[in-house]
């Protein structure tokens, strides 16, 4: 793909940002789908865990529904991010498309007649402050995304009966306690790549050739 190794503020191609908005919503998919598969594993082992009667396989069990359950919610951070990332790489093919919107309404020929560099200029200025803005936002995400993962510390008791562990072991032991189905995903609409717009095909010149004289004085 190759969008972001090169300036993004110059010569953007738009086939290039639809690309990449693309293989972001996909790379989402992705996530989601795994995120999916982990809520059906944390599903049936608490199902196991409540009908064990072994302590020690509810522990085996707990530890790893506990593994499970920070794999999801790290996986949920990442889809968060790259809802962030999909959202500042629309901005910018908005972007390009008002741009050559501009373009088109500055080269036509109502748009000569009305030809105004201070509009020019603030709607350049818009552009800039929208995708200033936009990446600015993403910034953040960025920064509380590792904000989060660098607070994170390894627990001791992992193996042990740390407190996260009864919580789940408790959850087994509670018959009244009753597992949620995980549900299964909504269908995903089929994703469809804009159209270019095609050029209008310019009408070729008559040659002599094709050019018929007709003599009035000739009988059929």
């Amino acid at each position: 793909m190759g969008l972001f190794k090169r300036n993004p503020l110059k010569n953007i191609n738009r086939d290039d940002v639809v690309e990449a908005i693309i293989e972001l919503e996909k790379k989402k998919d992705e996530m989601q789908d795994d995120i999916f598969v982990r809520e059906k594993q944390i599903n049936q082992k608490l199902h196991r865990g409540k009908k064990s009667s072994s302590l020690s396989e509810k522990k085996l069990l707990a530890n790893e529904v506990l593994m499970l359950q920070r794999q999801v919610k790290a996986s949920q951070k990442r889809v968060g991010f790259m809802d962030k990332k999909i959202y500042v790489t629309e901005q910018i093919k908005m972007a390009i498309d008002d741009m050559e919107f501009a373009e088109y309404n500055n080269n036509s020929t109502v748009g000569k007649l009305f030809k105004n560099n201070r509009q020019l200029e603030k709607f350049l200025t818009d552009v800039v402050d929208m995708k200033t803005m936009a990446d600015s936002e993403l910034l953040e995400q960025i920064d509380m995304v590792d904000g989060i993962m660098n607070t994170y510390e390894m627990d001791e008791n992992l193996y042990g009966e740390g407190s996260e562990i009864n919580d789940i072991l408790s959850l087994m032991e509670d018959d009244d306690y009753e597992i949620p189905e995980v549900q299964e995903p909504e269908a995903r609409p089929e994703r469809r790549v804009p159209r270019k717009r095609e050029e209008p095909e310019k009408e070729e010149p008559l040659k002599e050739e094709d050019i018929e004289i007709i003599d009035p004085f000739k009988e059929d």
